[in-house]
């Protein structure tokens, strides 16, 4: 399963690069020995690049990936002029990148036919749904070392003490700059022991015992309570078209199985040779 969605998160972020350009739109960048370099190999390149270096102006970029590509270009030529494409361990090679290639199309090509504005429109519904019956609860925060400290904040509470103030006062917490204040979250959005605490109050009320967890011990105020937002279905068209790509990938996955015949060799048969696998020369 975990193979599955892998491959369906490669196939939908590649879906938008590979389908993008039709061959019309994808121009020559070089030609090497009557070979020529798409542009499309050139953003290829591009977007493989670490972050910190598709931040460089193109005019410094791109002569160094035509410049990159040409020389790919010229040792591929060299090596099929001497034959290379007759190796045994090459031709495995590209059968095998060929393999990943057909794997990346066919995915991408159905996940692409699946994801109908109905079928994310479905998805939508039945998230909405869901989303519908949730709640949030905006509170604020006094994060104590110890549960004595904790105690003596509550006492402070308990006699009148402002809760903002005391939380800018004596939380060591990172929200002290703002008394403590969260704003609104969903129950799954913070740690269970908090979760449970805070949605057990009601609005205006605070903890009266400390609440532990791995950060420390919390005096928790809820300030309101709403009914969670939902997004339309414009602004989760995205998130919903990675969810549901996942699903459509297990069902590909599913349809060619069937009625496949599969051997899978004993595990002893296929242990590599003493010292590793050997490397292709």
């Amino acid at each position: 399963m975990k193979f599955v969605t892998v491959c369906a998160a490669l196939a939908f972020a590649l879906a938008s690069s590979a389908h993008a350009q039709a061959p019309k739109d994808d121009p020559v960048a070089a030609v090497v020995n009557g070979e020529k370099i798409y542009r499309s190999e050139v953003m290829m390149v591009v977007d493989s690049l670490p972050d910190q270096y598709k931040q460089l102006p193109a005019q410094a970029l791109y002569p160094q990936i035509i410049q990159r590509l040409v020389d790919r270009k010229l040792l591929a030529q060299a090596a099929k002029k001497e034959g290379y494409l007759n190796r045994p361990e090459i031709k495995r090679r590209l059968e095998i990148e060929q393999e990943q290639v057909l794997q990346e199309a066919y995915l991408i090509g159905h996940i692409e036919q699946s994801l109908t504005d109905a079928r994310l429109k479905a998805a939508y519904d039945k998230k909405v749904a869901g989303a519908q019956k949730e709640e949030e609860v905006r509170a604020r925060h006094i994060l104590l070392k110890t549960e004595d400290d904790a105690k003596k904040v509550i006492g402070e509470l308990e006699k009148g003490a402002d809760f903002t103030k005391l939380a800018t006062e004596r939380s060591v917490g990172p929200t002290s700059g703002t008394g403590g204040d969260l704003g609104f979250f969903k129950k799954d959005q913070m740690v269970a022991p908090f979760s449970e605490a805070a949605f057990a109050l009601k609005k205006g009320e605070y903890t009266h015992t400390p609440v532990q967890t791995q950060f420390g011990w919390h005096v928790i105020k809820v300030e309101d309570r709403r009914a969670a937002k939902v997004p339309s279905f414009e602004d989760s068209k995205e998130e919903l078209k990675e969810e549901e790509a996942r699903g459509v990938a297990t069902e590909i996955m599913a349809q060619v199985r069937t009625g496949a015949e599969v051997t899978v060799m004993p595990a002893d048969a296929q242990a590599p040779a003493p010292g590793g696998i050997v490397p292709l020369r």
